[in-house]
């Protein structure tokens, strides 16, 4: 048992130097870091997938309306929405030369709504980058300059950005630090930009830009149209094309969004995704995922039962998760206990995903935007490579 007990203490030293690794090295994003931005910067057309958000799109419309930026346009898809979210658009669009709704009236078998929106976007995109966002993602003026500057300046055909969430409680800020931090991690950014494995190549809907002319040449959209996990799959695509892939970090003063209004909304949230993204509805993966996950929250707080040798090393493990939350907090503007808490992170992370495949098997598939999707066709349609 005490074997047992040291060399898992080793084997979380390590993994805990691995996360702390890639948050470091990661590239920071922020627009008040004073960089000096290129005058002739490539033009931009944003796409954002809407269906039924008559609540919100028209403050999420006027946001992006509000960018100076003139090498601009944005489409706004409108996917086969019932209420006033086309009325809403239309009536902001046409004070705004750079704003175009495009209506989608049915989804093709064999799509994901979503990704079906986002193709018909990209189809009539004009710009030289093509930036795909989620509505309820806002970026200021500097942030798109800085991100087009970037992309230029480094000759990147892809970058992503990791926005600042907005804290909603200690349980929704563990799981939104924990979530990022592997994340992060496992897009191995201490290692060069041709170097990375293609699992390691990470995108984030909430800010996907893609050059235009090399995305032209790849399979699209029709290569992931069922891959719930697409805005990994698209950088994932563009690598394997040749693309030059960069995954940023912003900082307190890049992009921030709210993510989920609570811990529940994390939990009914990652239904559609978290199943195809960690075990694709493998069985075995959907059982060893958990288990793997809960071990770092569990395996000290049992051994504190074991006598004095194995009580020892539990103190190691807990002082090693302290070293690693205190060195990595500056990294991700969370307190002290709630980087912590990341041994807790992951074993709830562990339960979400249990009960996301039970809700997923028992429903045969999975439920998105009104869409149910069978679990053989998301199976057949899964793009990513996922790990560490």
């Amino acid at each position: 048992m005490l074997i047992a007990l040291i060399i898992f203490a080793t084997t979380w030293g390590v993994f805990l130097l691995y996360c702390y690794s890639g948050l470091k090295y990661i590239p920071k994003f922020s627009s008040s870091q004073g960089t000096e931005l290129s005058d002739d910067l490539p033009s931009a057309t944003i796409i954002i997938a809407v269906k039924d958000d008559e609540s919100e799109i028209g403050e999420t419309v006027k946001t992006l309306q509000s960018l100076a930026y003139k090498r601009l346009e944005i489409l706004v898809v409108i996917d086969r929405s019932t209420d006033k979210t086309e009325q809403i658009v239309r009536e902001i669009a046409s004070s705004d030369s750079r704003i175009k709704p495009l209506i989608v009236n049915s989804l093709p078998l064999g799509w994901l709504g979503k990704v079906h929106a986002l193709h018909c976007g990209s189809r009539e995109a004009m710009g030289d980058f093509i930036i795909f966002m989620d509505a309820d993602m806002g970026i200021s003026d500097a942030d798109l300059r800085l991100a087009l500057h970037e992309a230029k300046v480094k000759k990147l055909d892809h970058m992503s950005i990791v926005p600042q969430v907005a804290s909603k409680g200690f349980l929704h800020d563990v799981m939104m630090c924990t979530s990022t931090i592997l994340f992060i991690s496992s897009s191995r950014p201490w290692m060069s930009i041709d170097q990375r494995p293609l699992k390691s190549i990470k995108g984030m809907g909430k800010f996907n830009m893609v050059r235009r002319s090399l995305f032209a040449r790849t399979e699209g959209f029709t290569w992931l149209k069922m891959d719930v996990a697409d805005d990994v799959a698209l950088a994932q695509l563009m690598a394997r094309h040749g693309g030059r892939s960069l995954l940023y970090k912003s900082d307190q003063n890049g992009p921030k969004l709210d993510w989920y209004d609570s811990f529940w909304g994390i939990v009914t949230g990652l239904e559609k995704n978290i199943v195809s993204g960690f075990t694709n509805y493998d069985p075995f993966q959907i059982i060893f995922m958990p288990s793997f996950s809960a071990t770092p929250f569990l395996v000290p707080l049992l051994a504190l039962a074991f006598g004095p040798k194995a009580i020892l090393v539990a103190l190691v493990c807990f002082a090693l998760t302290m070293v690693f939350a205190s060195f990595t907090k500056r990294f991700l503007f969370y307190p002290l206990h709630v980087v912590a808490a990341f041994p807790l992170g992951l074993f709830l992370l562990g339960l979400i995903l249990l009960r996301a495949s039970y809700v997923c098997f028992k429903n045969g598939g999975i439920r998105w935007s009104g869409t149910t999707y069978p679990i053989d066709e998301l199976r057949k349609g899964a793009r990513v490579k996922m790990g560490l």
